[in-house]
């Protein structure tokens, strides 16, 4: 990768990382568009055991 085509990425990732971090709602859905989230907005099964910050014996993300 060329520091031209590098440059290019970083500058569409940063673009990205604005728009979903731009608002609690946008980071909400991006996070139930990626499964992270169900729609009613609990951590999904399949992340569970990946939070690394237990609530009364229940993951939990803060958002």
């Amino acid at each position: 990768m060329s520091d031209k085509d590098l440059n290019n990425y970083l500058k569409k990732l940063d673009s990205f990382n604005k728009k979903v971090s731009s608002s609690k709602t946008a980071s909400r859905k991006f996070l139930r568009d990626m499964g992270v989230l169900t729609k009613s907005g609990k951590v999904s099964k399949s992340y569970q055991s990946l939070s690394t910050q237990p609530s009364q014996g229940k993951p939990s993300v803060i958002l």
